[in-house]
């Protein structure tokens, strides 16, 4: 039977318009399932941490910021692309420490932003050694503070105290102040430390300089 040319030519034509567009709906589909894979929570965060990087700021993560996003039941997956971001553990531990040891001084303005209640204290203060120690993935932490000018306001009496001329406050309300003090910095290494995924902490060991 012959085929009339044609008819030959246009079922050719048929043919190969009907391939392409096999090959286009191929890619068609590819495109979908790459944009179904990406994790956009994910892709917003690290863009945000990139922003931070580009800003001269160290990327932590803001557990508040999470909330406030909505993301509450996300905060475990959140840190984990937190880590991820930032390295391997070590490289994340070291951030930690040159986090508070090359900052020139902190506050207790600082404090209340992690949600740290100050009561009458009032004063900076800069950590001269951290330390980061892990053992059977539990961390410890060591460091070495002291305070560079501020005062505190007794709640009792309204009285107001130099810090950093402790010599001249009775020992007895030294050795109050010294534990109230270590326990708000004790606090602050422990919020800090969460804001670079370093847990489970195990202790945070706190001495004057």
């Amino acid at each position: 039977m012959w085929i009339n040319s044609i008819d030959l030519r246009n079922y050719v034509s048929g043919f190969v318009f009907f391939m392409i567009f096999i090959l286009c709906m191929k890619d068609l589909i590819r495109k979908i399932l790459r944009e179904e894979k990406v994790n956009h929570v994910k892709k917003y965060f690290f863009d945000f941490w990139d922003e931070q990087k580009s800003l001269g700021d160290t990327p932590r993560y803001d557990k508040k910021m999470v909330k406030r996003l909505g993301f509450s039941k996300k905060q475990k997956d959140i840190m984990g692309y937190y880590r991820e971001y930032m390295g391997n553990v070590y490289d994340l531990r070291k951030e930690f420490e040159r986090y508070l040891t090359n900052k020139k001084e902190f506050t207790t303005d600082d404090m209340e932003d992690e949600g740290i209640y100050t009561g009458g204290y009032d004063f900076s203060f800069k950590f001269t050694y951290v330390f980061v120690r892990e053992e059977n993935n539990f961390v410890d932490i060591f460091v070495d503070f002291d305070i560079t000018h501020g005062s505190v306001t007794l709640m009792t009496n309204g009285e107001e105290y130099d810090l950093t001329d402790y010599e001249s406050i009775e020992d007895n309300l030294w050795y109050e102040l010294d534990d109230e003090i270590k326990h708000l910095i004790q606090n602050f290494v422990v919020e800090t430390a969460n804001s670079f995924g370093l847990t489970p902490l195990d202790g945070v060991y706190v001495q004057w300089a």
